[in-house]
């Protein structure tokens, strides 16, 4: 899975839009120009993996925020 991924991302000159796109349709689909064929679902697919990539991500800088608070706190409290 995630080799293929890697793979098809490579293909598309590390374009993860297109990468998702050509994991999710087949590269078939997907040409090198960047154009994708209308696939509702793969449009679907390719939305939802970013958008929890973006969620993911804000938690974990908000976790590394908080982190970053209560390590200062304690050197404070030293």
């Amino acid at each position: 899975g995630t080799k293929y991924l890697g793979q098809m991302i490579s293909t598309y000159n590390g374009d993860i839009i297109l990468g998702l796109a050509a994991y999710n349709a087949g590269p078939g689909r997907v040409t090198q120009t960047g154009m994708t064929k209308y696939i509702p679902e793969t449009q679907l697919y390719v939305a939802k993996v970013i958008d929890n990539y973006r969620q993911l991500r804000q938690q974990n800088i908000a976790q590394q925020l908080g982190n970053a608070q209560i390590d200062n706190k304690k050197s404070q409290n030293n």
